[in-house]
This record gives structure tokens, sequence and C-alpha cells, in this order.
């Protein structure tokens, strides 16, 4: 089958389309023929091998490859046809037609996988395979950071990186709970965050966050470029900051404000659960929320791809389409 495999840590360019063996599933896997997967921060981080917190900094060498990747194929997230099912699974059959991810077994960017069921869940009906491949990273994120933020009706939320991988289902979901969505984005995504749900825009390039004297329930950093000291005094005396990016300094934060403060700092790596798949579906075919692509790459312009996302200005999401053959 054709991946896209890197046998060395780099820039973009280490990346490159080669033929490698089939995965054989084992009896409590199935064997997915990948339409479409995706190039997410969390491909560029670990090819790059950089910006890695130092509190993960070793263990994720020896997880990944001390000198040179262990795991040659990228990729986390996919939309795919079931071509066949091990003998001890029991919930998909082939030719279903599904959605998932990979968690920190990567593997997407190739034609094939093997994996068990717990990673897969029917694919939203009134998605296509390209828009069904990017959902699973973002909306596990914004869904499982959002719940531990208990966050309710009517409360207001501030939404930092709005419009991207995360932030856009964030945003969404925040929206169809009844919140009030201040986004925070460049000011060309103001009208797209305006259509994610967002109330309120600030454009983060020309205004600091500290100078603002609205106070927030909720502030979701969907990338990693604030800190709890420096915009605590916009949070509600009993508000709630959440970071998807963290190391040692956030959770001496989240420790200190369990024991001293009624605020709250929550920072966290979320599980890769079915039941989440399974309610990011139901979502999307009710119409609450839906994945935006910002553009679409062939799997032989993967490289092309990373260079894209490490820029960090996407909004949505980077598909990649799989050739058949």
């Amino acid at each position: 089958m054709k991946a896209a495999i890197y046998k060395s840590y780099g820039p973009p360019s280490v990346l490159s389309v080669q033929d490698v063996p089939q995965p054989t599933p084992k009896p409590n896997q199935c064997l997915i023929r990948i339409i479409a997967s995706s190039v997410t921060t969390g491909d560029t981080t670990i090819r790059a091998f950089k910006k890695i917190p130092l509190l993960f900094y070793i263990p994720a060498r020896f997880m990944f490859g001390i000198t040179k990747p262990r795991k040659q194929i990228l990729g986390n997230q996919f939309s795919g046809i079931i071509e066949s099912a091990g003998n001890n699974t029991s919930q998909f059959k082939t030719g279903d037609h599904v959605f998932g991810f990979t968690g920190t077994g990567f593997g997407a960017n190739a034609q094939y996988i093997c994996l068990p069921e717990k990673n897969i869940a029917i694919k939203p009906s009134n998605l296509t395979h390209e828009q069904a491949a990017i959902v699973p990273f973002g909306g596990i994120t914004a869904l499982y950071f959002l719940s531990l933020a208990n966050l309710k009706p009517n409360q207001n939320i501030l939404i930092i990186g709005a419009t991207g991988a995360v932030g856009s289902f964030a945003t969404q979901l925040a929206k169809h709970s009844g919140a009030t969505v201040t986004a925070v984005c460049s000011q060309s995504n103001h009208p797209f965050a305006k259509s994610l749900g967002a109330t309120h825009t600030i454009d983060y390039q020309s205004q600091s966050l500290d100078t603002l004297n609205q106070t927030y329930d909720v502030i979701f950093d969907t990338v990693g470029k604030s800190s709890y000291p420096a915009i605590k005094h916009i949070l509600t005396p009993t508000g709630t900051y959440l970071t998807t990016t963290f190391g040692s300094r956030e959770l001496l934060h989240m420790l200190l404000t369990k024991l001293t403060s009624k605020q709250r700092v929550i920072c966290a790596i979320n599980p890769d659960r079915q039941q989440d798949l399974i309610t990011l579906r139901t979502h999307i075919e009710a119409g609450h929320i839906s994945p935006f692509i910002d553009q679409t790459f062939t799997l032989g312009r993967i490289a092309d791809a990373h260079t894209y996302v490490e820029q960090g200005h996407t909004k949505g999401a980077v598909a990649i389409t799989i050739p058949s053959s």
C-alpha cells in the first residue's frame, strides 16, 4: 500500500510517499481502507519533534523513538470503509462507512489501517469522507474540555483560537449549549467566527486580552497563546481556565488554584473514546455543528500540507485525500 512516511525527525521535506506492506488485522481489529485523513498540529509536532514541553520531552522520545521515528506513518484521524472485520469484532461489517482516531499510534496517512472497534464509529451520513476525516481530533478535544468546565446556558466563554481545528468545534458546541461566545482570532476570521456562533469577536493582533473589562465564566485557550496569571483577572471569581497546551507551570497553577482559589485551572489530555465519536455524529447529523475544511491536499502533497499547518493560521482543519490505488 502507499503511505506517507518519515524516517528521521525534521522539516516537512523528510516526508515522502512510498510503498509499504499492508497491515494484517488481529482478531479484535478491523481493516479499514482510508479514503481521507488529515494533518494536525499533533502530526507536525511529532514530525519535527519541537515545541514539546520539557515535562513530556523524555517520555515522548521513548514513546515515538529516541534517535529516529519508531512509528513512521503519521495521521491521527481518518474516514474510510471497513474492508474486513476480525473474528472477535461485532460492531461493524464489511462495507460500513466509518470515521475514527488512531491516538498516539498515528498511521492514518496511508491507504489502510488496522484498529480496534473502540477507535471507530459509523460516519455521519451528511458528511463526505473528507469532512468526516477532520472531525475526531478537534471535535473530541472540544467536547471533552467543555465537559470538564461544566459550561452552562447563559454563561460567558472566551475561546482563544476560536477558528482553528479545536476552536471551531468549541465555538459551535458552546453556542449550542446556550453560552455566549467571544471568539479570539485574527480580524480576517471574524466573519467565520460569527458564522460558527460567536456573539463577540476580538482581534488578538490589535487588542490585548489584558485590557478587557469583561469577565468570563470560562476561558478556553485552544492554541496555547495565553497563561492563567496573565488573564485570571478576566475570569469570574469562580471561573474556569482551560488549556490544551501545558507543562509543569500549568500543572502547578492547577494544583494551587485547587488549594487556594475558587477559580479553576484545567489542563488535561483528552481520552480517546468511541462514545465521543458517536456524540459528535449525533450533533453533526442534527445540524448543531459541522466541520470546516480549510484546504485539501492529496497524499502526494503531504509535505505541503505540513508546511501549511505549521504556519499556524489554519481555519478549521486540513484534509488529505488518499488514493485508492
